[in-house]
């Protein structure tokens, strides 16, 4: 499982010497990161069910309890919160080409995800499934940034957008925008360290609500490596700690859930 990784690890080398120098055949970014999940997944994952403890941060409230986190390549999407107080389901499908969201909250009362949030792919807690339906997908655009400092560690950030014309041309500056994510790579080992965007209040697309996704504890299971630590920020304050300690893949989700 060491290979693929050092050949990855090789074409980011290309990449930066090209930038740096000029060179004319350096590998696009899309290739670079197509590498990069070859090493994370030995096999194709189409779907993944992820359970274990979760912890709910909110001004004074502090809740754990479990989490259910599913999601597969066709865009569905599924975060389940069991929490003494703050229970709530997130979905996310996918029909005839259309993204539809909704929340449940802890009440069982149903709200929509307003059409500004649907832009960006919802698979935070499994970011190799987020990076594979983007490399699938023909309307998507990938950037090499370059080699950052990120938390004190050294990073490749990369930045992906999916909503480029047939003809190859990206959207406008503000829809471009609210449709990017920035991935950022461990410089040694190629697994996604942190996973960025932004959210909005459904009424105003123009605010941005940053979100930052870190990974940590990396465990390979049926030959994929996933993270075991997973925490979300919003706003740089942490909201959301998971702790995974189960993992299932290509299970086939029932028809009702996954189209």
């Amino acid at each position: 499982m060491i290979r693929p990784f050092w050949m990855s690890a090789l074409l980011l080398c290309s990449v930066s010497a090209s930038l740096t120098y000029g060179q004319s055949a350096a590998p696009t970014a899309r290739d670079l990161l197509t590498g990069v999940l070859t090493g994370l997944n030995s096999t194709a994952v189409q779907d993944a069910t992820l359970t274990g403890r979760s912890e709910f941060i909110a001004g004074r409230t502090d809740e754990t309890g479990t989490f259910t986190a599913q999601a597969a390549v066709n865009g569905f999407h599924r975060v389940q919160l069991d929490l003494p107080m703050v229970s709530r389901t997130d979905t996310r499908t996918v029909q005839s080409g259309k993204t539809q969201g909704s929340w449940l909250d802890a009440k069982g009362v149903q709200h929509s995800v307003s059409n500004h949030n649907l832009l960006v792919d919802h698979s935070w807690f499994f970011p190799s499934l987020a990076l594979a339906r983007l490399l699938q997908s023909n309307h998507s655009a990938f950037s090499y940034v370059g080699k950052e400092t990120m938390k004190g560690v050294s990073v490749e950030h990369f930045t992906m957008i999916d909503g480029v014309s047939p003809d190859g041309s990206l959207p406008s500056s503000k829809l471009a925008h609210l449709m990017q994510i920035d991935i950022y790579l461990d410089s040694q080992t190629l697994r996604p360290a942190i996973l960025s965007f932004n959210l909005h209040p459904d009424s105003n697309a123009l605010v941005d609500i940053p979100i930052e996704v870190r990974y940590g504890a990396y465990t390979q299971i049926a030959g994929v490596w996933l993270p075991s630590h997973i925490q979300r920020y919003i706003n740089s304050t942490l909201d959301l700690d998971l702790t995974v300690q189960s993992a299932q893949f290509n299970t086939g989700f029932p028809e009702s859930l996954a189209k």
